[in-house]
């Protein structure tokens, strides 16, 4: 099966009040990280449809390097299941800690021609 991971910077303009990423930010990271890997994988655009079973199991602080791995887990038709798991840890070495963890369907519905 195919996947794909996006790494990048945590940046200090979409932290919170409280100093780490919002929620909302990583929400938007897992999107195109799906989108990427379905697309990759039917070899024409996807979309999301369903995102699920989000489990937000530690906090994304600034500065942190952030890696956002979305793996296929099933195909049909026009519709593909993946698994999405972030990672967050320091920029000069160590462990990746999981972060967040979560569920995508994407579809690529057939190009209708005119």
């Amino acid at each position: 099966m195919s996947s794909i991971t996006l790494r990048f910077l945590a940046e200090a303009g979409t932290v919170n009040v409280g100093g780490r990423i919002p929620g909302g930010t990583v929400l938007r990271w897992i999107d195109e990280a799906g989108c990427a890997c379905a697309t990759q994988w039917a070899q024409r655009h996807a979309v999301a449809v369903f995102v699920g079973s989000i489990r937000f199991q530690r906090p994304i602080h600034v500065g942190s390097l952030v890696e956002v791995e979305a793996r296929l887990a099933y195909t049909g038709r026009t519709g593909m299941n993946l698994s999405v798991e972030v990672r967050s840890g320091d920029m000069t070495g160590g462990e990746m800690q999981t972060a967040t963890e979560c569920l995508a369907v994407c579809i690529s519905p057939p190009v209708m021609s005119p």
